[in-house]
């Protein structure tokens, strides 16, 4: 062998040996990489999911006071609705809280105080414009039932002039009885009429605070 064939023998080796380490030394480096590279991924994930659990726990402990604060409004909502309750249940009433005015259809309920919790309630049904039905009753309000029982009541047929006096009058009877139940917060009351049933299933409503002027 020659001295040139020497020279590109030694050449080729030296060739060889530097692409050697040339794929050797980029192997590494890709490694290399790829282990910062987990690294930095690693490190981003844990932070990130540091920060999300800061975030909720954030986030819940400002929600709580919130929803303490809701309930305890709702509390004293419901308080103040059981007081209102309880006061307009305790709400005590007399005779002048139902003196007045009821109507129902042609029906007419007067009722006036006659002294103390006694009133006195008259009752007008018109059956024509010149005759109607007329009931005279006495009695004494129950507060604490919100009702008046009656007895003794005279029922009579009543027929009036053009000039709006009394022409004729026909007692039917004496000793009605019955009851009156009172709705203090709908204003209205009930007439439970024993003898003719005459105002089953009536509800009469008050239409101003003032009664019959008196006996």
């Amino acid at each position: 062998m020659n001295y040139k064939e020497l020279k590109k023998t030694a050449l080729l080796a030296g060739l060889m040996t530097v692409m050697v380490g040339s794929i050797y030394g980029c192997g590494n480096n890709k490694s290399d990489n790829n282990e910062n590279k987990q690294t930095t991924v690693e490190a981003v994930t844990t932070e990130a999911e540091t920060t999300g659990a800061k975030s909720e726990s954030e986030t819940v402990t400002t929600e709580t006071p919130a929803i303490q604060t809701n309930q305890d409004s709702s509390a004293g909502e419901n308080a103040g609705e059981e007081i209102t309750t309880r006061s307009q249940d305790n709400m005590q009433y007399t005779a002048q809280n139902i003196i007045g005015t009821y109507v129902c259809d042609r029906a007419t309920i007067m009722i006036s105080r006659a002294g103390g919790e006694n009133v006195n309630i008259d009752i007008s049904w018109g059956s024509s414009a010149y005759s109607s039905a007329e009931w005279t009753i006495s009695g004494t309000f129950d507060a604490e039932n919100l009702c008046i029982n009656y007895t003794d009541a005279v029922m009579k047929e009543v027929e009036y002039g053009e000039n709006g006096d009394i022409s004729n009058e026909t007692v039917f009877y004496s000793d009605g009885t019955g009851s009156f139940m009172f709705d203090m917060d709908a204003q209205t009351v009930i007439w439970n009429d024993n003898k003719e049933n005459a105002a089953s299933g009536m509800i009469f409503e008050l239409t101003n605070i003032n009664g019959t002027v008196g006996r």
